[in-house]
């Protein structure tokens, strides 16, 4: 029922294909393009697109196809790290704080609160300033930027699901707290949580390009999209190819992931699900009708 939901929808499919094509380039880079990233070829600056390189050079005569390969590469490891990071952070202590409540759900969301009045970008920021500007930092800056987000849906799934039936059920067998929380309610809340990190992962590439953008991200020469906007900034007028390969590349990979994250929301939908199941159910029962005519 969900993937027949999810393949209705062609905003969410045409998502699903550029985050394949986006994790494609990531995992086969080195395949899809033979240069190095970083070699320099001062004499071949700023070409066009042609047969030796297929989006041109940058100013330092660099492949921008190998370095937008490359770039896709870190996109990808910052978004996946730095989801898991506030995934492994928020989940537990959410549902924890939902299912125990009192005190601890009041001083555990106060913090999560605190945490979430900072911007994003500037959280992040303070975090790697005080780190250092290394991949491991920015990976970790979104990733407890993220914690207070999966903490808080973790809680609302749970307080949701705790009043339920077989929760009650469960309880009256003198189950253990933990393995309820564990076995019977957890199972029911990933929908959410997925739907969060498929939008957490599009937010991900935005603050590692935005930081690596204004230098406090990866540092040169690594190739990372936002480092190659920020190279480019002085060459639009003389080669705008080579700003708008790396920005072309930040915004179909943030669009592919978050029309997903729509696709997901809509199909894991109960709503959805159970009117898509009447409509079904009523075909079933007109066809007979039909037939017999």
């Amino acid at each position: 029922m969900t993937l027949r939901l999810f393949a209705h929808n062609r905003l969410a499919l045409g998502g699903a294909v550029l985050v394949v094509l986006v994790v494609t380039a990531a995992a086969m880079g080195p395949v899809l393009s033979t240069q190095d990233p970083l070699a320099m070829d001062l004499g071949a600056r700023l070409q066009a697109p042609s047969g030796e390189h297929a989006l041109g050079t940058d100013q330092f005569g660099r492949d921008l196809l190998a370095r937008i390969l490359h770039g896709a590469r870190i996109s990808v490891q910052v978004g996946l790290v730095a989801v898991a990071i506030g995934f492994a952070l928020g989940l537990p202590l959410g549902a924890a704080a939902a299912f125990v409540g009192g005190m601890f759900d009041h001083v555990a969301m106060r913090i999560m609160d605190a945490i979430l009045a900072f911007p994003a970008i500037l959280l992040a920021l303070a975090i790697v300033a005080a780190l250092g500007p290394d991949i491991t930092n920015v990976m970790i800056a979104i990733g407890v930027r993220y914690a207070p987000i999966f903490a808080r849906i973790a809680r609302a799934a749970v307080l949701a699901e705790r009043e339920k039936e077989y929760v009650i059920a469960a309880q009256a067998l003198g189950q253990p707290g933990f393995a309820i929380l564990t076995r019977e309610i957890l199972p029911n809340c990933w929908a959410p949580l997925l739907v969060q990190a498929s939008a957490s992962f599009a937010q991900a590439i935005i603050i590692e390009s935005s930081l690596s953008f204004i230098g406090v991200g990866m540092p040169p020469p690594t190739p990372s999209w936002g480092t190659m906007l920020f190279e480019a900034r002085g060459f639009l007028e003389r080669a705008p190819l080579v700003a708008i390969f790396p920005g072309l590349a930040i915004c179909l990979a943030v669009l592919g992931f978050n029309l997903m994250g729509d696709g997901l929301r809509d199909a894991l939908d109960p709503r959805l699900r159970s009117e898509l199941g009447r409509s079904a159910g009523g075909a079933m029962a007109l066809a007979p009708a039909r037939g017999g005519r």
